[in-house]
């Protein structure tokens, strides 16, 4: 994927965090935004992420939402683990839900969605609606600090894309 399309985590609190007996993790490593094509292939998607950071790192920490919209991925992960003959024996898992109420339907604000930082708004832009992902909000620009734009994902939950300016 170009660089334009390569996304940071979202800046929050200090530049880094522990987690006890492990090094420090920036918030600023680039993760990459990947678009499948159906749930089945983002479940397959999913399982081989995790699974391929197993390898690397077997006592891996995963946060793992719970309900039933990750269950598939939880199957492929299950399923290939066994293929694969890997243990998740040091690996810690908890769970968490994602559920919140939602704020107003004419407020974008507040904690109520996931962000992703990109470095170049309109790239990141282009790049989805090729793929089929329609922009639910914005972009909206202010000048000197950010611009800003909404996905939704397939169950319906909003991502902001959010772009920075002069940010290192």
């Amino acid at each position: 994927m170009p660089e334009s399309h390569r996304c940071h985590r979202r800046r929050c609190g200090p530049s880094s965090t522990r987690v006890a007996g492990q090094a420090s993790l920036r918030h600023r490593e680039l993760m990459q935004l990947r678009v499948f094509d159906d749930s089945e292939a983002l479940a397959s998607g999913a399982a081989t992420l995790w699974l391929d950071r197993l390898v690397a790192r077997p006592d891996l920490v995963i946060a793992a939402p719970a309900g039933r919209t990750p269950r598939p991925t939880y199957r492929h992960l299950q399923d290939e683990a066994q293929r694969r003959g890997l243990s998740f024996a040091r690996t810690r898992v908890f769970a968490v839900d994602e559920l919140v109420a939602p704020a107003p339907a004419d407020e974008h604000l507040g904690y109520r969605m996931m962000a992703l930082e990109v470095t170049d708004m309109q790239s990141t832009i282009d790049y989805l609606k090729a793929k089929g992902v329609a922009i639910t909000w914005g972009p909206r620009v202010r000048e000197g600090q950010y611009a800003r734009a909404e996905i939704r994902d397939p169950n319906g939950y909003n991502i902001e894309l959010r772009h920075w300016f002069d940010r290192r």
